[in-house]
Order: structure tokens, then sequence, then C-alpha cells
């Protein structure tokens, strides 16, 4: 399929991309190097953008406790 497409193109540069460059793909590809290989399979990825929780500063009071502990949770999965 990628060889027919570029025969189609009159130049064409294959370029690799490092992980620091293309963070998401990156993440994406490890996601998918977890899975058991049978067959093919199409997954729907849905991207969701959230602030970054960190364990210190940002918040004051009950929200940094909140925060906190959201963090302690999330990183201990």
């Amino acid at each position: 399929m990628v060889e027919s497409r570029l025969e189609k193109l009159d130049e064409w540069v294959i370029r690799q991309v490092s992980c620091e460059e293309n963070g998401k793909a990156n993440t994406l590809a490890g996601i998918a190097a977890t899975f058991p290989i049978k067959e093919a399979v199409m997954l729907p990825v849905y991207l969701k953008v959230a602030p970054l929780i960190t364990p210190e500063g940002g918040t004051r009071g009950r929200e940094s406790k909140r925060a906190n502990s959201a963090y302690k949770q999330h990183t201990s999965l």
C-alpha cells in the first residue's frame, strides 16, 4: 500500500522523527506494543487534554491536598 502511494509522487523523502520531537506518537506506540497481536484491530483513540497535576505548587489549602492526593493515586497506577 505504501509503495503504491509513493509511486504516484514525483519526489519524496523518508525522515525519522525522534521520540522527543513526536512524544504523542511514541506514547501511542508504547500502548499499542502492550497488546497481544492476534489479528488486525482498529481501536478508536481520543486525545483528552488535561492540566498537569504536580505534587507541589499551584494550589493552596484544601485544593493542594486534593491535588497531591490525585497525583499520588495517578503515579501509583
